[in-house]
């Protein structure tokens, strides 16, 4: 990459978040995930799939109709030593006859495919709206490219909405292999859209001593049970394959899910490939799974006895991360129950890795959890409760704490800088009762209060 290129990369990833941070605009996000394809010896081929809700843009009005535009920048950097390896930006135009007939259903689906080294790698990407640039939404996705060049292997799962045979067409971006393959970056199955479809390729069959090969489907629920195991026997034709399946999920309830593909060979089953990857389910119609005791200890130990009102305390102390829908579904709750099997289904759907017998993402907001109430709590307010407790829960720990608790003829503050949050975001909190209780005041972070002219609180 040409120094020009690689320095506006740079400021562009300044504002981007951290993964630490939440989005703060429930009505704007952009669906993003990634698959990772067989190149050569050294390189993976790897898509990158997107999709936003139309209806979310400012759209401004032309002689045939109604215009937008989605700006979208992905830059990808290298885990080991934070260098950029790919960086690109482009515009998405939308264009609608009319927008009063925009509605939620308008999902607009896109592609973008490069070549890249094996390797770790971490993918910034950020969308706003050209018309009204302060709706915008940006997430991180970590991932692995690399094929094993030397053994039977599979490529990652595409989770698609749709998948059919079609004529060659270089027009049609989501054609590959005969087929158009739509990319469902959501993830998200149930209402709507029932039939989960997978592709993903299999390569080096050779690898394989018989005539055949076995394919083994299963689903894991959010206790680790299998509940999904499909076999399929194929003859292996060619040194590779494309597989195509669906799965019908209608008559799973809302929650996460784990997708385990196993390609093996059908007389020795220790030569296999395995490929996985989670997806969610949002079937409100379905009644969720009994919680019993034969789910993991996990699970049992902290919510088996549990009361309704520590339940409800529970959900209290993590609402500041909670999506709207998930407080309404909530707040619609009758039963201690339900609630117990909301509050493993909402961790769970936020789960860093695939082990069943851990949660990364809920560890750590619960170590936040104790650190916020051990250092923030004052009088009778518990730390969470606080406007510093409820920041430090949302965005991490500040990368740097300026703290000014004795300064002649001004009331306490302090100010909180995150780095890594929008390009750089600070938060000035004041103890304006002198009793310890550290107000928010101003912050250069969007959707947080702002008044440039905070200083004359600390009189």
């Amino acid at each position: 990459m040409k120094f020009k290129n690689y320095f506006i990369y740079i400021i562009v990833i300044t504002i981007i978040f951290s993964v630490e941070s939440f989005s703060q605009n429930p009505k704007f996000f952009i669906n993003a995930d990634f698959a990772n394809f067989r190149y050569d010896n050294t390189n993976s081929y790897l898509e990158f799939y997107y999709s936003f809700n139309q209806s979310q843009f400012k759209y401004q009005k032309t002689n045939d109709g109604y215009l937008a535009s989605a700006i979208i920048t992905l830059i990808v950097k290298n885990k080991i030593n934070d260098s950029i390896v790919m960086a690109h930006k482009w515009r998405n135009p939308l264009k609608v006859a009319d927008t009063t007939l925009l509605s939620e259903n308008n999902q607009m689906t896109g592609i973008q495919g490069f070549k890249i080294p094996f390797g770790e790698y971490s993918a910034f990407v950020l969308c706003y709206d050209e018309n009204n640039p302060v709706n915008r939404d940006s997430l991180q996705l970590d991932f692995k490219a690399s094929v094993k060049s030397n053994a039977l292997s599979l490529s990652d799962i595409q989770f698609s909405s749709q998948i059919q045979q079609v004529s060659k067409d270089d027009k049609n971006i989501f054609y590959k292999n005969t087929l158009e393959v739509i990319p469902h970056p959501s993830a998200v199955f149930g209402i709507g859209l029932p039939i989960m479809f997978i592709y993903l390729e299999a390569y080096n069959l050779s690898k394989i001593t018989s005539n055949k090969y076995l394919v083994n489907i299963q689903v894991f629920d959010v206790t680790g049970k299998n509940i999904r195991d499909i076999k399929k026997y194929k003859t292996k034709r060619n040194e590779s394959s494309v597989e195509v399946y669906s799965v019908n999920c209608s008559d799973l309830p809302s929650g996460s899910y784990l997708l385990k593909f196993i390609l093996s060979d059908s007389v020795d089953l220790n030569i296999n490939a395995v490929s996985m990857k989670k997806f969610y389910i949002y079937n409100p119609q379905v009644k969720p799974t009994k919680v019993t005791a034969d789910v993991t200890t996990m699970i049992t130990d902290e919510y088996g006895s549990m009361t309704e009102e520590e339940i409800d305390r529970e959900f209290e102390t993590v609402k500041y991360i909670a999506l709207a829908k998930e407080k309404d579904e909530y707040s619609g709750l009758k039963t201690l129950e339900a609630k117990k099997t909301f509050m493993i289904n909402f961790w769970r759907n936020r789960d860093l890795d695939e082990d069943p017998t851990q949660n990364i993402y809920k560890d750590r907001y619960k170590k936040n959890l104790r650190y916020v109430n051990q250092n923030y709590r004052t009088g009778q307010k518990e730390g969470w409760k606080t406007d510093r407790g409820r920041v430090y829960l949302m965005y991490g720990q500040p990368d740097e704490i300026e703290r000014h608790p004795n300064e002649m003829d001004s009331k306490p503050y302090e100010i909180w800088y995150y780095h890594n949050l929008e390009g750089g975001s600070q938060f000035v909190f004041i103890d304006r009762s002198s009793m310890g209780d550290y107000i928010l005041v101003h912050s250069t972070y969007r959707n947080e209060i702002s008044d440039t002219n905070w200083e004359r609180l600390l009189k």
